[in-house]
């Protein structure tokens, strides 16, 4: 959108008017230029969704994620070891599991 208001064109820019080769955000500013016979308010740019870590395995008791540099984080669940019946041996084998399955990713 543009409008000429005293011998002033004023305008809208939106982000995808910008030449893509600048690889320049304008991100919610004004332009005047050196005349003072053009005014550019730029949009906002709109924020992209934060990528979350794809999740790898999920077990009764354990959770990995993948991380983008290719590193996985283990997670273990919030619960109760007192109240699971021979939980060192069923988070063993779970995490066995887990190894296991890693390695057929790589």
């Amino acid at each position: 959108m543009e409008k000429l208001l005293k011998n002033v064109t004023i305008s809208i820019v939106t982000n995808d008017m910008t030449e893509p080769d600048e690889r320049v955000n304008f991100d919610g500013s004004l332009r005047i230029s050196s005349d003072w016979r053009k005014v550019d308010f730029a949009e906002s740019a709109p924020k992209r969704p934060k990528a979350r870590n794809t999740r790898v395995f999920e077990g009764e008791m354990l959770t990995t994620v993948a991380k983008p540099d290719g590193s996985y984080q283990l997670h273990t669940k919030n619960i109760n070891p007192l109240k699971i019946k021979d939980f060192p041996q069923r988070m063993f084998s779970e995490a066995s599991a887990l190894v296991e399955k890693l390695k057929g990713r790589r």
